[in-house]
């Protein structure tokens, strides 16, 4: 899909995954393909066969701002700022 669409993986990695896995976590009923981003996260994750919603696991530096690099000054907007 990254290939075929010219997507640019921008946040997870094998360090992300496992962080995220401290938290809420739900089955992965199929084996992923390649992550050419981290050659490290596709035996990670199919090994543990487990998921998380993105959204459900920001980094502290982007709270309110889904990616910092939406927010006009490259930094996360203050409570009430719209990104």
């Amino acid at each position: 899909m990254i290939t075929r669409s010219g997507a640019v993986p921008w946040q997870h990695g094998k360090a992300d995954y496992l962080a995220a896995l401290t938290g809420p976590s739900i089955a992965l009923g199929h084996t992923i393909g390649e992550t050419p981003w981290d050659l490290h996260l596709e035996p990670s994750v199919n090994e543990r066969k487990r998921a998380f919603h993105e959204e459900s696991h920001v980094r502290p530096r982007q709270s309110g701002c889904l990616r910092v690099d939406l927010c006009d000054d490259g930094a996360a907007p203050e409570d009430g700022d719209a990104p």
